[in-house]
């Protein structure tokens, strides 16, 4: 319920305000203010994150998926090799 309710504060005080402005990102205003340099530095938090959670993603993808297609894969191979 908490995330609910800052999610709606945020975009009642905040949306209208940045899209009159032009911001595309959150980082707009930032780097209005202080210069490109400290917006560059404040954006690689950003990718940071953007990589480790794809990476956490792709991780229990695999975790979840490997055993219904090692089933899948390795099912024949192992019949093939206990006729020899």
């Amino acid at each position: 319920m908490r995330k609910t309710k800052s999610l709606f504060l945020g975009g009642v005080f905040f949306a209208r305000k940045l899209r009159k402005a032009g911001y595309v990102t959150i980082i707009d205003p930032f780097q209005q203010r202080l210069g490109d340099k400290v917006g560059a530095l404040m954006v690689l938090p950003a990718i940071c994150g953007e990589v480790f959670w794809s990476a956490a993603i792709l991780a229990a993808l695999g975790k979840l998926s490997t055993p219904y297609l090692s089933d899948l894969l390795f099912s024949e191979t192992e019949t093939k090799t206990e006729d020899w």
